[in-house]
């Protein structure tokens, strides 16, 4: 500004420069009328959704040690394994929530049926790939399902249906296997194919949880696994009443004395 008022006396005289004393000097910070303050508006939160839903939780046993051992190959083992999961699981409309923190992945279905297919489906698969590495360089994941409602904000989902589907998973499923709920096992049973694998473990209680449930394991080849009835009915079948198994083992101790 100074500048510009020498230029303009050079070229006018400085009697003509009346007019430019009240433009060219003050403080430009200075405001009669400062500005309010704006406060940023927070963008929405999306509402907190509630949904049915069949929920896939599934671990790595032993990830923990597996890490220790040999870090980069089991993480390379891991990442090779968690594609055919999320394969699969796209493959039965299935969707994986979140980013997986360490071995943990967790998925959500809107049918108990292809829930269990898919889980089935991965294992199989897993054993596969499992069969072509060495001992120390297999991975072998835990499935547990649930079917319950949970909460569902964004990324993340919670509610008991999520920490029972973990809690089966972890206490029940055994590495390579799958475990489901008793009310996941009530949406299949009449379903061609799924039921007649499923093996009744009976009544589990989850002290963390302080509840008790029928549990099923899904076998992975089709067949062959009595239900707990039916395991009931065998070992009626092929037991002697009590009375009967006294007078039997007397009979053999007189027999055994009169030898």
């Amino acid at each position: 500004l100074r500048k510009a008022r020498q230029e303009i006396r050079g070229g006018s005289g400085s009697e003509r420069l009346t007019w430019a004393s009240y433009m060219l000097y003050g403080d430009p910070a200075v405001t009669f009328f400062p500005e309010k303050e704006v406060k940023p508006v927070p963008a929405p939160t999306k509402a907190l959704e509630r949904k049915l839903v069949a929920i896939l939780h599934a671990d790595v046993k032993g990830y923990s040690r597996r890490i220790g051992e040999d870090e980069e190959a089991t993480v390379q083992t891991l990442n090779a394994y968690r594609t055919v999961m999320k394969e699969r699981i796209q493959k039965h409309t299935g969707e994986v929530i979140g980013t997986p923190a360490g071995d943990d992945l967790l998925a959500l279905f809107s049918s108990a049926g292809e829930a269990v297919l898919c889980a089935v489906e991965i294992q199989r698969e897993l054993q596969g790939r499992n069969a072509q590495l060495a001992a120390n360089r297999r991975l072998e994941f835990r499935i547990g399902i649930n079917l319950g409602e949970v909460s569902w904000q964004e990324d993340t989902v919670h509610g008991d249906g999520v920490n029972f589907a973990a809690l089966l998973q972890h206490e029940i499923a055994p590495p390579g296997g799958v475990c489901i709920s008793e009310v996941v096992h009530e949406q299949i049973k009449n379903r061609p194919g799924l039921a007649q694998t499923c093996e009744d473990l009976g009544v589990k209680h989850f002290a963390k949880m302080q509840r008790s449930v029928r549990v099923y394991r899904v076998h992975l080849e089709p067949g062959a696994a009595p239900s707990h009835g039916q395991k009931e009915i065998e070992e009626r079948r092929y037991s002697l009443p009590r009375q009967w198994r006294r007078t039997v083992a007397l009979s053999f101790l007189f027999v055994l004395a009169g030898m």
